[in-house]
């Protein structure tokens, strides 16, 4: 085709364009009914999952696998997302709807640009269901375009704001991210700047920091890294054009990143400024050996791995929210075994149920373990013959995954000895602790006694240790004294505190031993509180006595039901009236 027959072409189809325009908008008969819209696409943009560009110089190919949008062709990699999700969301829908030209009016299709289109789409969805759309020539002036709408001949007007959104190169559509890969997919990564080289890996449940630091990653701290190496994006590809990497100071490199995944490994190259001042750096990634990209200089340090950040903080950083397997072992007999199953804990080991058993514990002591935070490192050391061994696990048989700590301690402080990496760290004083070392009594409901509410006592004895009393009673109304103090006069505000706390009397652990040990103070107890229930609102009015002994790690005490072989912690809350007093 020649120049001047080229321009006859396009002025017939301003002049056909023009005429289509106001006929389709105006009706060029206001008795005729206009004509009806022809739905481009039969589905909506969620259920594509290829799309096709196809051009008289090329064609590209996107697929949907699994939650993400990959370039099939002309090569393989990962798209751009945010390009191609609201592409999809904001044109495949109903309401694109072409119009058909006025009857009469359907001249060749060289005049239409159809019989060579600019670009002709394809979006197919999982059963092979497809969408076609070939755009052709612009109408003159009126911001729409000619189509053909799958395999009909006819042809079609169309906005030409959904031309705009398609007409995408293949450099806008292809990922400009540098290395993009989730926590599940994850294997390995490495990077060096300055000679300085650190690591992280898999490990377990765990992620395994080496190099620079030897230790344990942090779960957040980690995948907070992962979530802003994943948002680091480059200015744009273009194809190398200088002869060498050294010109673009990527031999030596200014930095080095290296991530494994279970799908490939990617390498980033950073190199030297693209201008003095510019803020950004030639950067170079090994599935794009012949391009180069631009890299804030800003995001250098997200790519490479600051191992002091990434170190956890936590003793135990594992995701124990999954786990589904506990065990602790260690001398006096301790042997305990506890595991998940459909979303219920279970005691194992002991075979036989301990008295009142509490589900909900095994889920108690995960969270205390993953909330610890470490208040020194210490250096490693053999642990104690008295040390308890503690193991946390995910998964069953041949997938299980287990990690093991040796604890030891005493009431104000608690070691954490882990393997692979070695590593000592000490928590302060903890109810961790005291929950490990009880065993299996940690596993007893923490209720007391089960029957009894505030509104059903009559009566409290208070005594303490030099023989004082308190003989408090309750009319369902109001507490009173039966034998008054001199000067001295109840508290009535603090009584529904302490009536509550003494009527759902909490354990805040139970303990393991002889409650003769003099560790205990039970024999010669701090506290006597005599509880008597009113026998007109409760089957079982027998009196509760609770001998309350020594003081326990954090506020507690030790204490014991009399006429029962248990001992247990009285929580700090209780503890903390008792002391502070009842009267005024």
């Amino acid at each position: 085709m020649n120049k001047r027959t080229a321009i006859v072409f396009v002025a017939a189809a301003l002049a056909v364009g023009i005429a289509v325009y106001f006929e389709s908008r105006h009706g060029g008969n206001s008795d005729k009914p206009k004509e009806e819209s022809v739905e481009v696409f039969p589905f909506p943009g969620e259920e594509v999952r290829k799309i096709e560009w196809k051009r008289p110089d090329g064609e590209v190919v996107a697929e949907k696998r699994g939650e993400l949008w990959w370039l099939v062709k002309p090569r393989e990699l990962m798209a751009n997302q945010v390009a191609i999700v609201e592409m999809l969301t904001n044109q495949v829908h109903s309401a694109t709807a072409a119009r058909r030209l006025p009857k009469g009016q359907q001249p060749d299709a060289k005049v239409h640009g159809l019989d060579t289109p600019g670009l002709v789409m394809v979006l197919s969805k999982a059963d092979g269901t497809r969408a076609q759309v070939a755009f052709g020539l612009p109408l003159g002036g009126v911001r729409s375009v000619f189509v053909r709408v799958g395999d009909s001949a006819e042809t079609l007007t169309l906005d030409d704001y959904v031309l705009l959104a398609f007409d995408k190169p293949f450099q806008a559509l292809r990922d400009r991210g540098l290395c993009r890969v989730g926590p599940d997919y994850f294997e390995k990564a490495s990077s060096v700047r300055g000679g300085v080289q650190s690591s992280v890996r898999r490990q377990g449940q765990a992620w395994r920091l080496e190099g620079a630091v030897d230790d344990f990653a942090g779960q957040k701290e980690f995948l907070d890294w992962l979530t802003a190496l994943a948002r680091v994006e480059t200015g744009g590809w273009e194809t190398k054009s200088r002869e060498s990497r050294i010109e673009y100071g990527l031999d030596p490199a200014h930095a080095i990143l290296e991530v494994t995944s279970t799908e490939r490994t990617i390498k980033v190259t950073v190199g030297g400024e693209t201008e003095p001042g510019s803020g950004k750096r030639w950067v170079e990634v090994s599935d794009f050996p012949t391009e180069i990209a631009t890299v804030k200089a800003a995001d250098v340090d997200t790519l490479v791995m600051d191992a002091e950040k990434l170190r956890a903080t936590r003793a135990f950083p594992f995701p124990l929210q999954t786990a589904n397997f506990y065990a602790a072992k260690g001398p006096g007999g301790l042997d305990v075994e506890a595991e998940k199953k459909d979303d219920k804990w279970k005691l194992v080991r002991p075979v036989v149920e301990v008295s009142r058993f509490f589900a909900g514990r095994g889920e108690e002591i995960l969270k205390e373990l993953s909330q610890l935070g470490i208040s020194q490192r210490l250096p490693v050391a053999d642990p104690p013959a008295e040390s308890i061994t503690i193991t946390i696990g995910w998964g069953e048989g041949d997938k299980a995954v287990r990690h093991t700590a040796q604890v030891w301690g005493d009431a104000n402080v608690a070691r954490f000895l882990f393997r692979d990496p070695d590593r000592l760290i000490e928590i302060s004083t903890c109810s961790s602790w005291d929950h490990i070392r009880a065993g299996e009594a940690f596993y007893k409901n923490p209720l007391i006694y089960e029957d009894l509410m505030a509104l059903q006592l009559q009566r409290v004895v208070v005594q303490d240790e030099k023989g004082a009393e308190l003989d408090l009673h309750f009319d369902g109304r109001a507490w009173t004294l039966a034998v008054p103090v001199p000067g001295k006069q109840l508290d009535v505000a603090v009584m529904p505190q302490f009536s509550s706390l003494v009527a759902e009397l909490m354990a805040d652990t139970w303990v393991r031993g002889d409650p003769k040990d003099p560790a205990f103070g039970l024999e010669k107890p701090l506290w006597r509180l005599q509880i008597e229930p009113n026998p007109a609102k409760i089957k079982d009015a027998s009196a509760r006595i609770v001998i309350i002994g020594a003081p326990g790690p954090r506020e507690t005490h030790y204490a014991q039901l009399e006429g029962t072989g248990g001992v247990f912690l009285v929580n700090a809350e209780l503890m903390g009236v008792l002391k502070r007093g009842l009267l005024k």
